[in-house]
């Protein structure tokens, strides 16, 4: 099983779920959740253009000219590629990075299609130890969860390694408010999915399951699995790796956050050395 970086580290912690998902009897074979074939474009309904650009605007926000911007986990470039763009001209330089190849090369293949006025570069590395200073760092994208309490702790510790003093972090998650148990069909690019999530409230695990059809394809599964947080509780996660917590959103429109909110967004600084 995998997850967004990698094998999933969860263990004993996912103990509260299912071992066994009914889905996989449907399927003739299972193949890797974020593989970018299908990754990039599952999604799509949700992804949209006018979100992704809202979000990009968002971090571009924090950075200033000859920044450098570091984007964690950054998948395909989802994100990467449009505070590029916001950012043209600036004198700022992106850099994202995650160890799954497939994505990287995705992410790569897109950049082609950028004039040289773009600094943008992608790196297949584990985040939990790639090195890049920097003067912003984004964590967006609900990319943490996927390894753990104790691989989340290991990536904000190489972030905060990362920024230079007084730098921002800046980390996006969609919280256990969610409620996010249930099944659902939706459409995606070619393709027809069964998503059903179940949700383990003692342990804040998340199992997600997909069943994909395609048409003159056997049907086909995937799983992943992610720990959730409550917008306190990872607000608790960055300050004690030495962020002092600037502000805390609902969404991009910077609304306050409150604890009944399905999606948190958290500006942190670097303190001062």
């Amino acid at each position: 099983m995998t997850g967004k970086h990698g094998a999933i580290a969860g263990g004993a912690e996912t103990v509260g779920l299912p071992q066994h998902d009914p889905l996989r009897e449907f399927a003739a074979e299972e193949v890797d959740f974020f593989e970018a074939d299908t990754y990039c474009d599952l999604y799509s309904y949700y992804w949209t253009p006018e979100r992704t650009r809202e979000e990009a605007e968002f971090i571009a926000s924090y950075c200033t000219s000859y920044s450098v911007v570091l984007d964690i986990a950054c998948g395909f470039g989802r994100h990467a590629l449009a505070v590029a763009d916001i950012l043209r001209g600036s004198n700022c330089t992106i850099v994202g990075c995650d160890r799954n190849r497939s994505l990287i090369d995705a992410a790569r293949a897109r950049t082609r299609e950028l004039d040289e006025t773009i600094r943008l570069a992608f790196q297949l590395a584990d985040a939990t130890e790639f090195r890049q200073p920097c003067d912003v760092a984004y964590i967006v994208g609900n990319s943490l969860g996927y390894e753990g309490e104790e691989g989340d702790v290991r990536l904000l510790r190489n972030a905060a390694r990362n920024l230079r003093p007084g730098g921002r972090l800046i980390v996006q998650e969609t919280t256990t408010k969610v409620n996010p148990g249930g099944a659902a069909w939706f459409g995606a690019p070619g393709m027809l999915v069964l998503e059903e999530r179940r949700f383990d409230p003692t342990s804040s695990w998340l199992r997600v399951s997909h069943l994909r059809l395609r048409p003159q394809h056997a049907a086909v599964f995937a799983e992943t699995r992610l720990r959730m947080y409550g917008g306190t509780e990872l607000l608790d996660r960055i300050k004690a790796v030495g962020f002092t917590v600037e502000s805390v959103y609902a969404d991009v429109d910077r609304r306050q956050y409150s604890e009944a909110d399905v999606e948190v967004w958290l500006v942190a600084r670097l303190a001062e050395k």
